[in-house]
């Protein structure tokens, strides 16, 4: 055991001290301690045969405390490797059925071979043919992986940034999360996330990749802007010539700023906060509500700002109640702002929901959703009320949603609307001129990865209430 860290919590982390401190740390006392004053004793000096039971059991305590060092300096933690198909391999042995793979080994698999790890109790990831893979951290707060080329495919339930994978031009980096990674044999990769969101870094460049995008990376480079599957190909093909072409940028000092017959592009004020998976919405005076949201080392927003066009600047307003990401936000036809669902930690869906007053500034609690759910949609319709449709429920399995349910702002109350005819997570309604809601596309049911990608659509028809 590293003596530094036992001590003073500096120097390589030991698991089983780590292991310790997350179990006993809700036990932790922190008030100040109560000033005993001192007795006066008179002095006693021992006789020799006092002595040799004290230096005995001093002994004693040095000889378990050697013990328990050796005993934990060894620990390793391995996951466990599930054969799938084929012969899949860890360093020259084949995995018969199951295998242990620990931190510096390699797992590889051939043109017939897949194989399954459980990271510990953080997840699981499934690895295709042709992949070679490499544990290189694995503790009770961190596991990471090394992915030389091949494919793997990711489910993971803990908090964000406990599991990341390395490639030659990217670290992927979970932010709560369900994605594929794949890497060529040049080191070049593409990032496809299926729900949640995944940070993909290299040397300070950063993309947030959120549920139904991509992001490409390259050697030498890192990643690319994140761009959504049904993007086309021409657009595509401009991204990466912005991201990955030398000269493609502007690299003039200062600001970027971009000119076109359709307007200008430049910088404006900052937000308060860092902040992603929030919500913005245009309030009736111009301003905009940003709401929620969380930051890049996975803590969560129940904060709130304004941002002023006028001025180009962002200002604080009053908080949620919870906190919140992947949430809906939508504006009445007051004025007034609709908040609903999302999750909240540690990783729960909500059932909750607020209304937010931009003339007061003041949030109100409304009725609850009859299922709690993140990832929906919210649509104002032309009667006043508003639509919510699928999403998904808490839980590691990550269950879509079929249901839908309507908000009144009359009553503040939410009532069944029905179910859609898949369940469907990251898909889009839009209100159509008929006043119908034309639902498309999102994830359907089922556990990542066997869960589809959808070319589906259906029409919401609210004098029927039904899909």
């Amino acid at each position: 055991m590293p003596k530094d860290y036992l001590w003073d919590g500096s120097g390589e982390p030991d698991p089983e001290v780590e292991r310790l401190e997350l179990l006993l740390g809700r036990l932790r006392h922190n008030r100040p301690a109560p000033d005993f004053s001192a007795p006066t004793a008179r002095r006693h000096r021992l006789s020799p045969g006092e002595w040799f039971p004290l230096r005995a059991a001093a002994a004693v305590v040095l000889l378990l405390g050697a013990a328990g060092w050796v005993a934990t300096r060894d620990v390793k933690i391995t996951w466990d490797v599930a054969r799938l198909e084929g012969s899949p391999q860890i360093g020259s042995n084949h995995i018969a059925d199951t295998g242990r793979l620990g931190v510096g080994q390699w797992l590889q698999t051939d043109g017939v071979s897949r194989a399954r790890m459980d990271i510990g109790s953080v997840g699981q990831v499934e690895v295709e043919p042709n992949t070679r893979l490499r544990m290189v951290e694995g503790r009770l707060s961190r596991h990471r992986l090394a992915l030389d080329r091949g494919v793997i495919h990711a489910i993971i339930w803990a908090p964000p940034r406990f599991f990341s994978v390395e490639t030659p031009s990217a670290v992927a980096v979970d932010l709560g999360c369900a994605y594929s990674l794949e890497v060529d044999a040049s080191g070049a990769g593409l990032l496809r996330v299926t729900s949640g969101w995944v940070g993909f870094e290299r040397e300070g460049r950063e993309s947030f990749v959120p549920a139904g995008a991509l992001c490409a990376t390259r050697p030498g480079i890192g990643p690319g802007t994140p761009y959504f599957e049904d993007a086309s190909e021409k657009f595509r093909a401009a991204l990466a010539k912005l991201d990955f072409e030398p000269n493609s940028r502007a690299t003039a000092p200062g600001p970027a700023k971009s000119t076109s017959s359709l307007g200008t592009v430049g910088p404006t004020g900052s937000m308060g906060a860092t902040r992603s998976g929030h919500t913005s919405t245009l309030l009736p005076d111009g301003r905009v509500l940003i709401t929620g949201g969380m930051e890049r080392n996975g803590v969560f927003f129940s904060s709130a700002e304004l941002y002023d066009a006028a001025i180009g600047k962002f200002t604080g307003t009053s908080s949620m109640s919870v906190k919140r990401v992947g949430h809906t936000a939508t504006r009445l036809p007051d004025g007034r702002v609709l908040v609903a669902g999302g999750i909240t930690e540690p990783y729960l869906s909500l059932a909750t929901a607020e209304v937010y007053d931009r003339a007061s500034g003041a949030w109100t609690s409304t009725g609850k959703l009859i299922t709690p759910r993140n990832g929906q949609t919210a649509t104002l319709l032309s009667s006043g009320k508003v639509l919510i449709t699928g999403g998904t429920a808490s839980g590691n399995e990550m269950k879509r949603l079929a249901s839908a349910e309507l908000y009144d702002p009359v009553t503040a109350t939410f009532t069944p609307a029905g179910e859609m005819t898949a369940p469907r997570v990251s898909h889009t309604a839009t209100l159509l001129k008929d006043g119908k809601v034309l639902i498309t596309g999102g994830s359907t049911a089922g556990r990542f990865p066997t869960s589809t990608v959808l070319a589906s659509a259906e029409l919401y028809d609210p004098a029927t209430g039904k899909f």
